[in-house]
């Protein structure tokens, strides 16, 4: 028998071996056919393989790669080589590999699959989403790549398509649970949490075990109000994936939106254990010792926010130094609005300090609906519109990093009220009240912070009062289809910025707002204020507390228990009617 033929022979008995995954004498069968041709193509590329399956990438990617400098052309061996290099973490490399099968072989719909995976592992997600159309183009039927196909999707933004490639993966496999999870993931993305519940739960139901579902789930319940219930699923996750950070760092929003601060806590400092450096860990435990009123380490804490992209993409708009606390004198520093109305309204305070620490100019950059307001605020000599061209300044410095460059405690924070004044428009009228029932709308915590205008009938009683709607955006077309028992006159239409909102609070005798920039402004126009705010209300508010030290003339009025808005209003009703006394 020729040498060719016992080599064909071996190499077809080696190929069976291998199929039948009798990887050790297939194994021996290629070292033997390497024997008599140390340069066989073919022996080399499937002792190659059989490397693969052992997980010995690197002797695998020597293999392979010596069939490939024999046989160039062959698309199976730079196929099989981008499997090693991407099974070792090479995805570049296995770029390089997976193109040039696919370009050997334009209907090798896998390379173009696993193509698309290594570049959705780069985050080069619109190349991902074309080698996924190309795998879809030569084979329509897998599962596995539409679900990818909506994951390259999902990360670009294009969530409707998303969806629909999920949807098809289920078509071909309807029960293929990562789908069920990503679904559950989208509609998580989308704010439609009851949705994210039922695709997880039906993903669950296939496998109980799957820790992506529990943390899908875990994160849709928190969303909806249902932190007892989320933090029961995020403790699932934790366990069946101790190392799972997402999913600790979750199970402490869930904890401490139950009051367990101290297990909250823990939470944080697990994750950080494992990971130092995760932010939303380090951000979370800032948030949290706020509540708890450690104002110094809870501001150094909420620092990390500045590594999250959106906060530094925002942050980079400014050019000139960062200030770091250091002295002022002679120098003008430009302050900037980072995030909400209200937080501008709250922190816009520090101002005046800046004055002390020696700074000549102090200049306001925030939202443009605020600017003619901020220029009443002591310690501001210009007030500009963030979209404005910026003025000459020295340093620059965000809004809300100033309390923690200025050392503030509990016992330190600048409280001398009013700082933001506004001169009546209409004179004195019979006992006035304000009143401000939702928050930003868009504000992903916006639901459980709203209060349903028809709750306050209750009020009633209060007649001859006269009620006054502070109330802007969607939520004010509510007042047209209410059911109360009073008239609530509604002067928004002559607002056009918060210098106007500010005329119509210091018209009132007292305001009643949800916690949006509503009560910010009362509060710092020194108006008796009664804030209502939700059982697991945001960090500057505290805990267990009926007063501020933000704002000391604000009252409030927390929910006993998740959702009980009528014993806020009964509460509100009492003290409403001490002040009429």
């Amino acid at each position: 028998m020729s040498d060719s033929r016992q080599i064909d022979e071996t190499l077809a008995t080696a190929v069976r071996h291998q199929q039948a995954g009798r990887l050790g004498q297939a194994d021996s069968l290629y070292r033997q056919i390497l024997t008599i041709e140390s340069d066989h193509p073919d022996a080399l590329h499937l002792l190659g393989v059989t490397m693969i399956l052992r997980n010995r990438f690197d002797a695998a990617v020597e293999l392979i790669s010596k069939a490939i400098a024999v046989a160039p052309t062959a698309a199976m061996f730079h196929y099989n080589l981008g499997l090693a290099l991407a099974s070792m973490g090479k995805w570049a490399d296995a770029i390089s590999s997976y193109r040039q099968a696919f370009e050997l072989d334009p209907c090798h719909h896998m390379a173009a699959a696993n193509l698309g995976d290594a570049l959705k592992n780069l985050h080069r997600f619109a190349e991902s989403e074309e080698a996924y159309r190309q795998a879809l183009r030569l084979d329509p039927a897998q599962a596995d790549v539409q679900n990818n196909l909506g994951i390259a999707l999902q990360a670009q933004g294009k969530l409707s398509d998303a969806e629909n490639a999920y949807r098809a993966a289920l078509q071909i496999n309807s029960e293929m649970v990562a789908a069920y999870n990503n679904l559950s993931r989208l509609r998580r993305q989308q704010n439609r949490f009851d949705e994210a519940i039922d695709f997880a739960k039906t993903g669950l139901r296939m496998s109980p075990n799957l820790v992506e579902l529990h943390f899908n789930l875990g994160s849709a319940l928190l969303a909806t109000g249902r932190p007892e219930e989320a933090a029961g699923e995020l403790e699932l996750a934790v366990r069946l994936r101790p190392d799972h950070l997402p999913a600790i760092n979750g199970l402490g929003q869930a904890l401490k939106a139950c009051g367990r601060y101290i297990d909250a806590m823990d939470a944080y400092n697990r994750v950080l254990s494992l990971a130092p450096d995760y932010t939303d860990a380090h951000v979370n435990k800032g948030i949290l010792l706020l509540l708890l009123g450690d104002l110094a380490a809870g501001f150094r804490e909420y620092e990390w926010r500045w590594r999250w992209p959106a906060f530094a993409a925002e942050l980079s708009k400014y050019a000139m130094p960062l200030w770091d606390g250091s002295d002022l004198s002679g120098k003008t520093i430009l302050i900037h609005s980072e995030q909400g109305l209200g937080d501008t309204l709250q922190f816009v305070r520090f101002a005046k300090m800046l004055k002390s620490r020696g700074a000549q100019q102090v200049i306001l950059a925030c939202q443009e609906t605020l600017v003619e307001l901020m220029k009443r605020v002591p310690g501001l000599d210009d007030v500009i519109a963030r979209t404005a061209p910026l003025p000459p300044h020295d340093v620059q410095c965000p809004l809300m990093r100033l309390p923690h460059l200025l050392k503030t405690t509990l016992k330190t924070v600048p409280a001398e009220m009013p700082y933001i004044a506004s001169e009546p428009s209409r004179g004195t009228r019979p006992w006035s009240i304000g009143v401000c029932w939702s928050s930003n709308a868009n504000h992903p915590e916006g639901a459980r912070k709203n209060l349903p205008l028809e709750k306050l009938a209750a009020l009633g009683v209060l007649t001859p009062a006269h009620f006054h709607s502070l109330q802007m955006g969607p939520a004010a077309q509510e007042l047209q289809t209410a059911n109360l028992p009073f008239k609530v006159q509604d002067d928004t239409r002559q607002i056009s910025d918060f210098s106007d909102t500010a005329a119509l609070v210091s018209d009132l005798d007292v305001v009643v707002s949800v916690d949006t920039a509503v009560c910010h402004l009362a509060g710092a126009m020194g108006k008796p204020t009664f804030t209502l705010l939700p059982h697991d209300a945001d960090w500057r508010w505290l805990v267990n507390r009926g007063d501020s030290p933000w704002y000391p003339i604000m009252r409030l009025i927390r929910q006993p228990k998740r959702g009980d808005w009528d014993s806020v209003i009964a509460q509100l009703l009492v003290e409403l009617q001490k002040m009429r006394q």
